[in-house]
């Protein structure tokens, strides 16, 4: 996911993600640091309010971003 951020491509980071979250793949989920790798590429492409939203579902599994 951070070379995807890297290399400015936010689609293949958000399907990876999304993929960790899918059922199918029960001992592969999302961890604070793919939050927060997530969080970066939305800080880097300027979508505010993709950033809010995962930092809600981010409280709910019980996490917080990173400072």
């Amino acid at each position: 996911m951070e070379c995807c951020i890297l290399m400015r491509n936010m689609d293949l980071c958000l399907q990876i993600f999304k993929e960790f979250r899918d059922e199918n793949h029960p001992t592969e989920k999302p961890d604070l640091v793919s939050y927060n790798i997530l969080l970066k590429g939305y800080s880097f492409t300027k979508d505010l309010s993709s950033a809010l939203k995962l930092v809600e579902e981010m409280k709910l599994q019980k996490l917080s971003p990173c400072k």
